[in-house]
C-alpha cells in the first residue's frame, strides 16, 4: 500500500483574505440561491490597515429593492434601524418583510453583548400579494420565490453557521495583526475594532484597567489628541473605503457610527479637506 502525502490547503491569511472570504460569501449565495447583505454596524469585517474582507458586500441589491419606488429613509428606517432593534431583542435569527412587500431571513451576530453585525439573505416575496404596486415594479417582484417558512428556518441554520464562522476568521485574523508595543498597541487595537461603535473613553478606560481621568492624559501623553479626535480618525479611514463603492453619504455616516450626516461631512471636511461627497466623485 502506497502512503499518499496528503495536499495541504493554504489557509485564510491576511494576504488572501478580501479574496477568499469573498469567494466564501459568493458560494454561500450560489449555494443557497439567495443574496446576502451585510451591515458591518462596529467594522468588525474591516481590519487594522482598513482593508474590507467583504467589499461591496453591504448594500441591498435585489433588483426589487435597487427599483426606484418610495423614499429610501424608508429602507434606512427597516432595514438599518428596526432590524437592529429585533436583532438586538432575538439574538438569533428572524424573519422581516420590509414595506416593499420583500421577505428576508435575518441573522444579528455578536460578540458577548455586542451587536457586531447583521446578516440579510434574500429576497422573497409574498406568496399572494394583494398591494398595488407599480407595473414595473410588479414584474419584478413576481420573479421573486415566494416566501416560506419552511424555507426561512432552513436558511437561519446556515446562516447561524456561516456567520459566526466568518465573524471568527474575521477576529483571528485582526489579532495577527501586529501594533505597537505597551499601552499605545492596546490603545490602536482598541479603536480598530471598536471604533464604528458607541463605545466610549470609559470602555477604553475598562480596557486599560485605568481610570478615565488617567486614560484621558494617557491619551494626550501618547498621541497628542484626545478620544473623540481618536475615534473620528479611525472611522473617516473607513469612511473613505465606502465612499470609494459609491454609497450615500448618510449610509456611510450611519455605517461608520456618526448619527448625523452633517456632523460626519464636517469632521470629514476637517480631516481631508474636501467634503465626503467631492471625495466620493473624485474617486
Amino acid at each position: 500500500m502506497n502512503d499518499l502525502k496528503p495536499h495541504v490547503f493554504e489557509p485564510i491569511m491576511q494576504e488572501n483574505a478580501s479574496t477568499r472570504m469573498l469567494a466564501l460569501w459568493r458560494g454561500a449565495e450560489q449555494r443557497f440561491g439567495i443574496g446576502l447583505t451585510l451591515h458591518d454596524h462596529v467594522g468588525a469585517f474591516i481590519m487594522p490597515d482598513n482593508s474590507r474582507l467583504l467589499p461591496k458586500c453591504n448594500v441591498h441589491r435585489f433588483p426589487c429593492c435597487v427599483y426606484k419606488q418610495g423614499n429610501h429613509s424608508q429602507c434606512i428606517a427597516h432595514c438599518r434601524n428596526k432590524a437592529m432593534e429585533l436583532g438586538a431583542i432575538y439574538k438569533r435569527p428572524f424573519h422581516l418583510r420590509c414595506w416593499r412587500g420583500i421577505h428576508e431571513t435575518v441573522m444579528p451576530l455578536f460578540r458577548g453583548n455586542e451587536h457586531a453585525a447583521t446578516i440579510f439573505a434574500g429576497a422573497y416575496r409574498d406568496e399572494i400579494s394583494q398591494k398595488e404596486y407599480s407595473a414595473g415594479y410588479r414584474k419584478l417582484y413576481e420573479k421573486m420565490i415566494p416566501w416560506s417558512n419552511t424555507q426561512g428556518s432552513y436558511l437561519a441554520d446556515a446562516l447561524y453557521t456561516i456567520g459566526y464562522a466568518l465573524l471568527g476568521i474575521a477576529d483571528n485574523l485582526r489579532e495577527e495583526y501586529t501594533f505597537e508595543p505597551g499601552r499605545r498597541g492596546i490603545i490602536q487595537r482598541f479603536l480598530s475594532r471598536q471604533g464604528c461603535s458607541d463605545l466610549g473613553l470609559e470602555d477604553l478606560a475598562e480596557e486599560l484597567e485605568l481610570s478615565v481621568s488617567r486614560t484621558s492624559h494617557l491619551l494626550r501623553e501618547l498621541f497628542g489628541k484626545g478620544y473623540a479626535e481618536l475615534r473620528n480618525e479611525e472611522r473617516i479611514c473607513r469612511a473613505e473605503l465606502l465612499l470609494q463603492e459609491g454609497l450615500l453619504i448618510r449610509d456611510v455616516a450611519r455605517q461608520v457610527g456618526f448619527q448625523n450626516e452633517f456632523y460626519f461631512s464636517r469632521v470629514f471636511k476637517k480631516l481631508r479637506g474636501i467634503p465626503p461627497g467631492a471625495y466620493r466623485n473624485k474617486r
